[in-house]
């Protein structure tokens, strides 16, 4: 038995939507207030290092069960 999840069942689950919908958002609002108020931010290169690992938390949380 095969139990790792397949691109279509992780595309489908509405879970994984919202989970890593809601931490790109995060992560981008973050980077958004940090840049306006002066602080230093994290390059571009890191924000989209740290948005990859989020949807792969996201995947992996949304199919496990």
């Amino acid at each position: 038995m095969n139990k790792k999840a397949q691109l279509d069942d992780i595309i489908d689950n509405p879970g994984f939507w919202l989970l890593g919908g809601g931490a790109i958002i995060a992560t981008v609002i973050g980077y958004i207030v940090s840049k306006r108020a002066g602080w230093e931010a994290l390059p571009l290169w890191q924000m989209g290092i740290i948005i990859i690992v989020e949807l792969i938390a996201a995947a992996f949380f949304a199919t496990r069960g």
